[in-house]
């Protein structure tokens, strides 16, 4: 999949597999917006993704709560103009289904 030029929010982007990922998109020329609920982890992770070259924002909000959602996708399309790819990688469970967002989702497979 073709990363070049797309917008992607990552939740838990600022350590782990969150940040990993972030990395690899960032050096792949994606534009990434991490979010976590410590703000000096996300800072540290945006300082990284520009070293390795890439286009990075982030905000440290807690997206376990409605407000904390709202304002990290608010976030993320003031800083990149909207959100191209969502990748959750934060951890947590909660009973039920929320509505986050209207989005258009397309799953991309190689070719075989």
């Amino acid at each position: 999949m073709n990363v070049l030029g797309k917008r992607v929010l990552i939740t838990g982007g600022s350590s782990g597999i969150g940040l990993a990922t972030a990395t690899e998109l960032a050096r792949k020329g994606a534009s990434v917006f991490i979010i976590g609920r410590r703000a000096k982890l996300v800072e540290e992770g945006i300082e990284l993704l520009r070293a390795v070259g890439g286009e990075a924002d982030g905000t440290g909000v807690d997206i376990a709560t409605a407000e904390g959602r709202d304002q990290a996708l608010a976030s993320a399309r003031a800083s990149m103009g909207g959100v191209d790819i969502l990748i959750n990688c934060a951890g947590g469970v909660r009973a039920g289904i929320r509505r986050v967002a209207s989005m258009t989702v397309r799953c991309e497979r190689p070719p075989t």
